[in-house]
Formats: structure tokens, sequence, C-alpha cells
């Protein structure tokens, strides 16, 4: 696994940063001697832009790139300009905090959430407008990070308890709290590791002096970058697959190999990754000449998961595994190895396997082995999950289970719904084909309607539809036809005059057709079509 490196030393008590990405910048507090800094990442260079602030802890920045919030170990909450930062231009917003540590800015609602560093310590929502301060659990021991996730209903919290270090959830905004893991070394600020926030960076101080990756859905943590220099207190992505990371007397950096995320997860089947939709449907029809062609159809019954075996091998992972909405996905399943020695393929069962006490794992490929999927990662079962968007992601570690990288996210529109296709008996007036017979009488052949009610739905709309009506053996076609989206008409109705021409007893079949859009990346998922079929015969009744 890598290791960080020396970006700038001279540094004291470098605690809590943050990236500002239209400028380029990273700001630092110092816990020493109460500054701001902001770092130049281009040239790597050291500006103080604040001073006078008591034992600052944290630092996060707003999106408009200026205004900062910053936390004083004394019980402040203040907020100032980046570009008149010193501490007496700054608005307090809260005071009397007990040993406030990091915030987490929840801007789209104006509010703030603060750990307090306390044996029993506090979680607090801020209203960064009034300064009110509202809280959310009291029973935390000894908090340090704080992540709250995009749409605030939970917050993943650092805690160097008397047990040891921890990570637990509290949910939003009840404060209910449950375990995430555990068997950390003095744990400190959270960052999240990308955009889907189902991992979080955690630094461990000394005597560890790393940075680990744990799940938000449990688990025991990956170490992602060891050594670091001494007492590592907070990450931030500068760019990526790159991080900066705060240490006591200096700023270090690393770069994650492939970036993170990189584009390791190739896609589902014959849809690549960019032929996924926003929505989750498969679309190929801005691939021109690409063999397979799709029009936002979405997925269902096993998924084809293909990933870069060579590259991934290249930048050291020899381990993978599936998470599907943020939790392993334990797929047994079979492909064909080539034999080097008898030069045929034999059949290789792939079943996940721990590393320590973390489950899921599959091999990496190694390049010099030949597959005849030689891209194929998982056929993922999708039956069991619900009508909804899955969040697939790949993380590779590296033999001893060290974090390599997390690749790229795909979130297909997971759809195992069957159609539905019933057909009612003819009706032609007031008369209704007799069920065990068939039988659909008329007085005389003329202009009134043979209506026959059909059903042709998916729950979700994403299926199509064929009915038609046939007279004989079909010479000529059918006599009515109906086809297109589902839902369907519901009716299909022909005049009797057509449909007896110059009969006047003739034999009738219906027939509905229901087909499921869904498809596993290879075939439509045609186990999900249904049908109906019925015969009559129409004859002059009494």
């Amino acid at each position: 696994m890598p290791a960080s490196t020396l970006l700038l030393g001279g540094l004291s008590g470098a605690i809590g940063c943050a990236y500002v990405p239209s400028t380029h910048k990273l700001v630092l507090v110092e816990y020493g001697p109460g500054h701001i800094d902001s770092i130049d990442l281009a040239t790597n260079t050291k500006t103080t832009i604040g001073s006078g602030y008591t034992t600052p802890e944290s630092i996060v920045v707003a999106s408009n790139g200026d205004t900062a919030y910053i936390t004083e170990r004394t019980g402040d909450l203040v907020s100032v300009s980046l570009a008149a930062a010193n501490r007496a231009g700054a608005h307090v917003i809260a005071t009397g905090l007990n040993t406030p540590q990091q915030i987490a800015l929840d801007e789209a609602h104006a509010q703030a959430y603060v750990v307090e560093y306390a044996n029993p310590g506090r979680l607090l929502r801020i209203d960064l407008t009034s300064g009110t301060v509202h809280v959310v659990t009291g029973a935390l021991q000894f908090a340090v990070g704080v992540a709250v996730t995009s749409d605030a209903s939970a917050a993943y919290v650092s805690e160097q308890a008397t047990g040891g270090g921890r990570i637990r959830k509290v949910a939003l905004p009840g404060g209910a709290i449950t375990n995430v893991t555990a068997g950390l070394t003095a744990p400190f600020f959270l960052t999240w590791v990308n955009a889907s926030q189902q991992a979080l960076f955690v630094p461990e101080r000394d005597p560890a002096n790393r940075i680990s990756v744990v799940q938000t859905t449990g688990g025991a943590h990956v170490v992602a970058v060891s050594p670091t220099a001494a007492r590592p207190s907070s990450v931030a992505m500068t760019s990526p697959g790159h991080l900066a990371i705060c240490c006591d007397g200096e700023l270090d950096t690393c770069s994650l190999i492939p970036p993170a995320p990189g584009t390791l997860f190739l896609g589902i089947g014959f849809v690549p990754f960019n032929g996924v939709t926003p929505a989750g449907l498969a679309n190929t029809t801005a691939l021109a000449g690409y063999f397979y062609q799709v029009s936002n159809v979405p997925f269902g019954g096993t998924l084809p998961l293909l990933i870069d075996h060579k590259d991934a091998f290249i930048a050291g992972a020899r381990f993978y595994r599936v998470l599907v909405n943020g939790a392993p996905g334990l797929d047994v399943w079979t492909d064909l190895k080539l034999n080097p020695v008898t030069h045929v393929f034999d059949a290789v069962t792939m079943t996940p396997a721990n590393i320590g006490a973390v489950p899921g794992f599959y091999p990496v490929r190694n390049p010099a082995d030949v597959w005849l999927n030689a891209n194929l990662g998982d056929l993922l079962s999708t039956t069991a999950l619900p009508y909804a968007q899955a969040t697939l992601q790949i993380e590779f570690v590296n033999a001893g289970g060290g974090l390599v990288t997390m690749s790229n996210i795909i979130k297909p529109l997971i759809d195992n719904a069957p159609c539905v296709a019933t057909l009612s008996q003819p009706t032609l007036g007031t008369h209704t084909a007799d069920p065990l017979c068939g039988f659909l009488p008329y007085t005389t052949i003329n202009t009134d309607l043979v209506s026959i009610a059909y059903t042709a739905t998916q729950p979700h709309n994403h299926g199509t539809y064929s009915f038609a009506v046939i007279k004989g053996a079909g010479i000529g076609g059918p006599m009515l036809q109906q086809s297109g989206n589902v839902p369907g008409p519901g009716t299909g109705s022909i005049a009797l005059n057509t449909l007896m021409g110059t009969c006047t007893v003739a034999g009738c079949a219906a027939s509905l057709y229901v087909a499921a859009s869904a498809i596993n990346g290879w075939d439509r998922q045609s186990q999900y079509d249904r049908s109906a079929l019925e015969a009559f015969a129409v004859a002059k009744g009494p």
C-alpha cells in the first residue's frame, strides 16, 4: 500500500483542513499558533491568512469558496471570510461548547453539525443564522470526527472511547445510535471517500499513524495509506486519487493508484459504464455502429459485471469485492480458464472468501492467465433487490487486504417485476362467448363490434405488448392487431362483417404477449414475459 510523503513542513499542530476547488488551494488550521493557512497546491507554498485564534480545531469552507467555519477548542464556533480571516473579524455563531471538534456543514439547510470531545459528549446541530444549538444526542464518548450524509439522514462519528477507537452512526434527526466498526487507534476527523458516501477516510493517530477506510455498512476497516507522518488528523481529496493529509508538524500527500474512483468497473454485459443513464437505464443508441443496441431499458436477472483485471493487477490489487448498496455481494459463479497443460478450458468456480474478518473477496486475475470471459468479475443476482437504482462499486485490495482503490460507480435501475397478460371472453352486443365451448352467437352479420378486453401491463411500464386475432389458419394475416409499449389500450374490437368476410361460421383465436424490457446486459429477461391465448367460434345463434 502507498505511504504518504512530505508536501510541506514547519507546521505546528495542523489539524483540520478543507480543499477549495475554485482556487486549487488547501486551507488548514494550526492549533499551536492559532493560524489559518492557505496552501497553494500549484507551488506548495504556505501563506498565513488569519491569526488570533485560540486552539482552532476544524475548518470547513462553504461552496462560495470564501466563507469558512472554524471551531476553537475553548468553546466557540465562528465564521470568517478567507479574504479577511483574522479572528478579530470573525463572527461568533455559538459559544459555550464543550471542547468542540470537527464540523460537518449542511449548507442547504444552513446548519452545522459539531461533536464534542467529552464523556459524555454531544453531537450538536447549530443553526448558522440564529446560532441556536440543538442537541442531537448526548451519549457519545470523546467524539472527534463527524461526517453527515448529503440528505442529512445520518451522521457518522469517530470516538476515542474508553474501550477503544470506533465509528458509530447517529440517525438524524432522532439521535438513535448504532455501531459501525471498532478496533481503531485514536481515530480523528472523517472525510467521505467519494460522492457515493459509502465509505470514509479515517486518520488513525500514533502509534498507528495511518489512514484507513471504513465502510458505512460496517465490517473491519481497511488500511489505505501507511505510514503517514506523526499524528495525522484530517484528509482532503485535492484531485481524483490524490490526498492531502494534515499531520502534527507537516502536510503530507499520497497518490492512490489508479485514481480513486477509476474506471476499473467497465460495464454490465454488453452495456459499458457510459451506456447507463443517470436514471439507471441501459442506452447504447449513442454508440453508432455498436452491435448491441438498446434504448432506455432497465436491468434485471443475473448481471455479468465486467472489470479491468489487468490494470487492477498492475496497480497492485490482488483481490476485489463487489459492493451492492454498500454491502458485499456473495455470489458463487463459474467461468472457464485455459489449462496451460491440457490446452482446454476448465471450469473454475468463484467463491467469495474472507480476508481477515472482511467477507466477499474474489481474486484479481493474473494477466498471464487466459479466461474465456477475460473481464468477468461477477454474476450478480438481483432477484432480491427492490425496484430502485442499485449502487454498484468494486473495492480493490492488495494481498494483505489493504485498500488499493475504489472503482467508478454504476447505478443500474433494477426491475425484476413480471408482466401481466389476461384475456377476457369476446363479446358481441349483449352476447359473451361461452367460456367452456367458446361459442359466440350472432343474429345478423353486420357492423356490430366483436370486442375482447385484455390486460397488458408491467408494474413500472417497462415492457411491450402484442395483441392479435386470427381466423382459421390465419391466411392473409391477423384480422385485428395491436402492439406498442405497455400499458395496452385494454380492448381490441373489430366489426363482425369484417371478421366474418364470406364465412358464416368462423373459428378464431386471440393471443396476447407481454414482453418485459429488462435486460441483464447480455439478453432480455424473458422469464418475466407473460402471455394469454383463447379460441372462440362465431356462428349464427338462436
